[in-house]
């Protein structure tokens, strides 16, 4: 994969994924050393996601990543009920793992990115997951398993199953939480909505049964989807 793209890539997942939150000051020298790039490839990188409006030149303090989504307070979870939906994959790619996402197992330096819009309806709802590079095998397994062909099959796929078609290991802890946020310009862009109306984000975050961090995944919902359940407890299957 190109540097930039892996740069672009990795830069563009923590800031949808929130990590890289509203206001975070990206230096091109600093970033060159923590990707182990070099600075003409995070430029162009920076360029990019100008370009995708999720970054912005603020005097004094050159790039710095735009406003985002951001916490309103909702102390509520939810789950999705079984769709049979429209699903439009974006993207599958490699990049290097965005800090803090996989907290606690095996070292992970590389995740694969899916990015997905499900439909229903009129309504649209976008999705990014993170997967921890467990062999060299991953991104060609994930490719066949979100191909078009396979998607009808794959929206009623039960969950262990799809996490040991994946990982080859068997499913241990589903972790869900979720909150309201706001939208930024480009996701309300994606699934069709004003920019900064509420939107619910839904994560997502799959162990295997040794207790591993495998799968994070984000999932962003209108606020008046008509698809979402709310529950007083998240899920746990083990």
């Amino acid at each position: 994969m190109p540097v930039t793209q892996r740069i672009y890539g990795a830069l563009r997942s923590g800031i949808r994924d929130g990590r890289l939150p509203s206001g975070s000051r990206l230096d091109e020298g600093n970033l060159g050393r923590m990707l182990s790039a070099p600075r003409d490839a995070v430029r162009a990188a920076l360029q990019r996601l100008r370009d995708d409006h999720l970054v912005e030149r603020a005097p004094r303090r050159g790039t710095v990543v735009m406003r985002g989504p951001s916490r309103v307070d909702v102390g509520q979870l939810f789950h999705v009920r079984n769709l049979d939906s429209t699903t439009v994959v974006l993207e599958i790619t490699t990049c290097p793992t965005p800090p803090g996402l996989f907290d606690a197992g095996p070292l992970a330096t590389e995740a694969v990115v899916v990015e997905r819009l499900l439909g229903h309806g009129d309504s649209l709802c976008f999705e990014i997951t993170f997967s921890r590079v467990i062999d060299s095998g991953l991104h060609a397994r994930l490719s066949a398993m979100y191909s078009q062909d396979r998607q009808r099959w794959q929206a009623s796929q039960p969950l262990g199953e799809y996490f040991t078609e994946a990982y080859g290991a068997a499913l241990g802890n589903v972790a869900i939480t979720a909150e309201v946020v706001e939208s930024d310009r480009q996701l309300a862009t994606l699934i069709h909505i004003d920019a900064g109306k509420p939107v619910f984000r839904f994560e997502r975050r799959l162990s295997d049964s040794a207790g591993t961090l495998v799968e994070v995944s984000h999932a962003y919902f209108p606020a008046s989807a008509n698809f979402l359940e709310f529950t007083e407890v998240a899920h746990r299957i083990s």
